[in-house]
């Protein structure tokens, strides 16, 4: 597969890379590129979509493979999922066939194991500098107050 920018630098481009890529790849995994286009992701932001631009990018991965093509290639969503029910009505809004949780399995190692159980899962608190790597991640400390773990 390939992860690739959904806006390198801008969604036609990004979709034009899928275009190409087509029919060689797995499943085309989405996120940020390189040089995306700010204009396009403000203007997005400004919308009433309710996810990440990435995650709207990645629904028109999956549109235009489907519409265009006909082909059911995987694709993948990431970017600001903080929940399972999140994780959940991204797939059901978007017609993505995955998201991708990265934040929530540095909060929580078990996160979908929990998401499964309806267990908290924790959340990311999204610090301005991450502290996950020096053990001061307060979203961990979070959880483990929560669960009554010291």
């Amino acid at each position: 597969g390939i992860r690739l920018g959904g806006f390198e630098p801008t969604l036609e481009d990004g979709l034009n890379t899928v275009r190409r890529l087509r029919g060689t790849v797995d499943y085309f995994h989405v996120s940020y590129g390189y040089s995306a286009d700010q204009e396009a992701i403000q203007r997005l932001k400004d919308s009433a979509y309710p996810y990440e631009q990435t995650i709207y990018a990645a629904q028109q991965v999956k549109k235009l493979l489907v519409e265009e093509f006909r082909d059911h290639t995987p694709v993948i969503a990431v970017s600001g999922i903080t929940s399972p029910e999140m994780a959940e009505a991204i797939l059901q809004d978007t017609g993505v066939d995955f998201v991708s949780i990265g934040r929530g399995h540095l909060v929580n190692p078990d996160w979908t194991k929990d998401a499964m159980a309806g267990c908290d899962t924790g959340k990311c608190l999204h610090c301005k500098r991450c502290l996950w790597k020096q053990d001061k991640c307060p979203g961990i400390a979070l959880l483990k107050r929560k669960r009554g773990v010291k």
